[in-house]
C-alpha cells in the first residue's frame, strides 16, 4: 500500500435502540422502519425494527501537532507479541458512564461535596414551584435505570444548564 497511514484502521460496530416508526421514503417509493437485513434475507418483514446495527471501517490519522513532551499514550503493549493495542473511547458511552458513576458515587472536589442528590433536589424544587430553570429535567432523568442507554437523557442530566440551576439555587437553599 503506497499510503502507509491507511494501513492502520479499526473495525467499529455498535448497535442502538431505535423507536418503532414507519416512514415513507419518497425517493425510493418504499416504507422504512421494518426489520431489514439487506441482501442477507429475501424476507420482506412486516416486523417493526427496534435496533440499528452499524458497521464501519475507519482509518485513523494522527498528525504531528502534538508537542514532543506530550506523554499521553492511548495504548498498551500486547503481553504476548509486543504489538500495540489502542483504546478508542466512544463519547456517547463515556457520557452515560459519567452519569451512572455520578448517580452511584459521592464525589469531592476541592473540599466540596458533589452528589446526584443535588440534581434530585433541583427536580423537586422545580416541581414544587412549577417552574424550570432553563433545563429539561424530568422524572425520567432521575429514574433512568430502564433507559440507561439513552444518551439524550444522560447528556441533559449532567448538562451545564442543570449545573447552572443548582449553582443559582445554592444562593437560596
Amino acid at each position: 500500500m503506497s499510503t502507509l497511514y491507511l494501513q492502520d484502521m479499526a473495525l467499529i460496530f455498535d448497535s442502538m435502540a431505535i423507536r418503532k416508526n414507519i416512514a415513507y421514503d419518497r425517493v425510493n417509493d418504499i416504507m422504512r422502519g421494518y426489520v431489514d437485513l439487506g441482501e442477507m434475507s429475501t424476507n420482506n418483514s412486516k416486523e417493526f425494527a427496534t435496533e440499528a446495527l452499524v458497521l464501519m471501517v475507519v482509518s485513523y490519522t494522527i498528525t504531528s501537532i502534538l508537542q514532543n513532551n506530550y506523554t499521553f499514550k492511548p495504548f498498551i503493549k500486547h503481553p504476548m507479541n509486543d504489538s500495540l493495542i489502542y483504546a478508542i473511547l466512544d463519547p456517547p458511552h463515556m457520557i452515560k458512564l459519567c452519569r451512572n458513576c455520578f448517580s452511584e458515587c459521592n464525589i469531592s472536589h476541592k473540599g466540596h461535596h458533589i452528589s446526584f442528590a443535588f440534581i434530585s433536589k433541583l427536580f423537586d424544587i422545580q416541581e414544587d414551584i412549577d417552574f424550570k430553570f432553563a433545563n429539561k429535567l424530568s422524572r425520567a432523568h432521575l429514574e433512568y435505570y430502564n433507559k440507561k442507554m439513552n444518551v439524550r437523557l444522560a447528556t441533559q442530566t449532567i448538562s451545564n444548564r442543570v449545573a447552572s440551576a443548582i449553582d443559582y439555587l445554592r444562593l437560596f437553599y
